[in-house]
């Protein structure tokens, strides 16, 4: 504590318990400093109510009988102040729902796994299509090149590009639904899309 460190531990906190105005006030000072910190992100309407909660806490502590500090005061009133705003959040926390800011944007195990999937089917139906729709599909959707472009590259119209589209996806359903067909139960599995 600021301007209080060359001072007796021991006499400090008689003075503390004692009232003395000055003492007080540096402790308060102390704890406050504590509470305020950004980051326990606590609203400055809370924050006097729980420096004067960790304040009754410190005393009942300093004058339980017996109690010798080991450390300095200061590391009292830190640990103190701590576990009250640690309390301030527990409770602030189980009143409101979690916002989607602060949740896990990653997916779940079961997640992973489905995206896994997708991706062994998707690459088993792109190697099973026919040369023109992969190429097709590869220009379109992966590179992101509208049929206008890809039209001016290979000398064909939009229109017979989205035909050729149409039944490419066409031909992708159909072997997807092949797939689905097999895996169910009581089905031979004949295609394996790893």
């Amino acid at each position: 504590m600021a301007g209080k460190r060359n001072e007796p531990e021991v006499e400090f906190v008689q003075r503390f318990l004692a009232g003395d105005a000055g003492t007080i006030e540096v402790v308060r000072d102390t704890i406050e400093r504590i509470v305020g910190h950004a980051g326990y992100a606590i609203p400055a309407a809370d924050r006097s109510d729980i420096a004067q909660e960790v304040m009754l806490d410190a005393f009942r502590s300093l004058a339980r009988p017996g109690f010798a500090l080991r450390k300095p005061i200061e590391a009292l009133l830190r640990t103190l102040a701590h576990r009250r705003c640690i309390d301030w959040l527990r409770r602030r926390r189980a009143a409101g729902p979690i916002s989607k800011e602060t949740s896990d944007a990653a997916p779940g195990p079961d997640g992973v796994l489905l995206e896994n999937e997708r991706q062994r089917l998707a690459t088993w139906i792109m190697e099973n299509l026919s040369s023109p729709c992969r190429e097709l599909i590869a220009l379109h959707v992966e590179q992101g090149l509208p049929y206008s472009d890809i039209a001016a590259r290979t000398g064909r119209s939009e229109g017979a590009l989205r035909v050729e589209m149409c039944k490419c996806l066409k031909d992708a359903r159909r072997l997807l639904d092949e797939i689905r067909a097999q895996r169910s139960p009581g089905q031979r599995r004949r295609m394996d899309p790893r």
